[in-house]
């Protein structure tokens, strides 16, 4: 769940974030899977802030579909209308681990980062 707080971005976390419940993901795409990885949310009336930390020992971004690279990526139905497919008010924010930042739906001037390891929208 995402509770309300706003953290310093400058790639050093907050003590903050741990008001933010921990997420730790179930399920993999693959047997052949080796990352692991958790996340937080935080919110203000400004912004949505997500903390990533995920372990990788092979990482790769030679796709040219940054959903293909390694990486976070974060899918937002912002008017809560849970559609079948992308709508107009659908963003997806991915980040690969270089700290490459796309989008293939949603305002990319709207998708905010820190430019060492740390990225916030």
């Amino acid at each position: 769940m995402a509770m309300y707080g706003t953290p310093t971005i400058d790639g050093i976390i907050d003590p903050i974030w741990e008001r933010a419940g921990l997420i730790v993901p179930q399920i993999q795409s693959s047997e052949r899977v080796q990352a692991t990885g958790e996340f937080r949310v935080l919110w203000d009336d400004g912004a949505l802030y997500t903390l990533f930390i995920v372990t990788d020992p092979v990482l790769n971004s030679s796709s040219m579909n940054s959903y293909e690279q390694d990486s976070v990526e974060v899918f937002l139905d912002e008017a809560n209308d849970k559609g079948a497919f992308y709508q107009s008010d659908d963003v997806h924010y991915p980040v690969n681990y270089e700290n490459i930042r796309t989008t293939d739906a949603g305002d990319p001037h709207r998708f905010f980062q820190y430019g060492g390891n740390c990225a916030h929208w």
